[in-house]
């Protein structure tokens, strides 16, 4: 006699989890090499977030984060020495230009990281021996790439904690080991879009301004907002892409597929998220905005002990033309000095 109550447990088990069948049937058709993963997170993201939690213990997306890394790491490289090669017949002694936070990773963004206003690298002397200028030039690529690599690793970081506290409020465990896949597939379109800078570079094309943040100078009387406004505005403008809303997209996909998570806790978490990527550079480039240095026509009315008196002090006629970059850093230090003496003089005479 055929026994029926296991078949009937099992069609119990089945109607009381109804997502468990579907996602048998996804595994046992499931692509196993990395490009079909790929390819599969990109135009099928919740059929591949739902199988996630089956086949975390694979190792590909350490290979997807290596790759997107490299991607990274090598756009932002490309970007300073198109960036240096622009600002070279300006440049005064090599000093970094921009000072934005961060060092040019793509997404814009994220923390900041941006083709405008990223890590450049100061321009290396000349006139110095040739294989110590060669030298130079690849320590400073290699300092440029992993500063970018690193701080995308720092984002993930910070994102993989954040997707913990969505399962705390969805009253689940935390899985950081999951959540550092869905934060490293999730990054897919970022890489897609570091790949694709470098085809444009690699075709002749130059930097231009991160996100659309080309756009601000279009608002009437951005000039005049308070400094941490127009910065939080410029960090939201710079990180604005397709490729950072699809990136995510993949994370509340992967959150809510993969984890388990409420809509309430994933959609928090995002806004916590786009916060502190917001935040974090508006606040680093408010806190080290240079003061503007005092000029002639803000200091009328300082007699004799005004620029006149200042002059005569050396600084003039000092013959700094034709001496290329190392007279023009004299140069710049020199009106620097100069400078900070006028304010000396200016204090002295509120003072008298």
């Amino acid at each position: 006699m055929v026994d029926t109550k296991e078949p009937a447990e099992l069609e119990k088990h089945v109607k009381a989890r109804p997502g468990a069948s579907r996602r048998r049937t996804f595994q046992a058709t499931r692509p196993r090499g990395l490009l079909s993963q790929i390819g599969l997170v990109l135009t099928q993201p919740g059929a591949f977030f739902q199988a996630l939690p089956a086949v975390q213990h694979n190792r590909q997306w350490l290979w997807v984060a290596l790759a997107i890394l490299a991607l990274v790491g090598l756009s932002a490289v490309q970007q300073s020495a198109l960036a240096t090669d622009a600002e070279a017949p300006g440049d005064l002694g090599g000093m970094p230009v921009g000072g934005e936070f961060g060092a040019g990773a793509p997404g814009g963004g994220e923390f900041g990281l941006g083709a405008e206003g990223g890590f450049v690298p100061p321009a290396p002397v000349p006139g110095g021996d040739g294989a110590s200028a060669a030298g130079n030039e690849t320590a400073t690529r290699w300092a440029t790439a992993l500063l970018a690599a690193g701080g995308e690793v720092l984002q993930w970081a910070v994102l993989a904690l954040l997707l913990s506290e969505a399962s705390l409020l969805s009253r689940r465990t935390p899985a950081l080991n999951r959540n550092w896949q869905i934060v490293v597939w999730a990054s897919l379109p970022l890489g897609l879009m570091a790949g694709l800078q470098l085809i444009y570079y690699a075709a002749g094309g130059m930097v231009g301004a991160p996100g659309v943040a080309g756009l601000l100078s279009e608002i009437p009387g951005y000039d005049t907002w308070p400094v941490f406004a127009r910065e939080l505005l410029r960090a939201l403008a710079s990180n604005l892409t397709l490729f950072w809303l699809w990136s995510l997209g993949l994370v509340y996909i992967g959150a809510r597929r993969a984890l388990g998570g409420r809509r309430w806790a994933v959609g928090l978490v995002l806004l916590i998220w786009v916060a502190v990527l917001v935040f974090t550079p508006a606040a680093y480039n408010t806190l080290t905005a240079e003061e503007p240095t005092p000029t002639d026509e803000a200091m009328p009315g300082m007699g004799e002990q005004g620029m006149e008196g200042s002059e005569g002090q050396g600084f003039e006629g000092q013959g700094f033309e034709g001496q290329g970059l190392e007279g023009q850093g004299l140069k710049a230090r020199a009106l620097r000095v100069k400078a900070l003496k006028v304010k000396v003089l200016r204090v002295k005479a509120s003072r008298a």
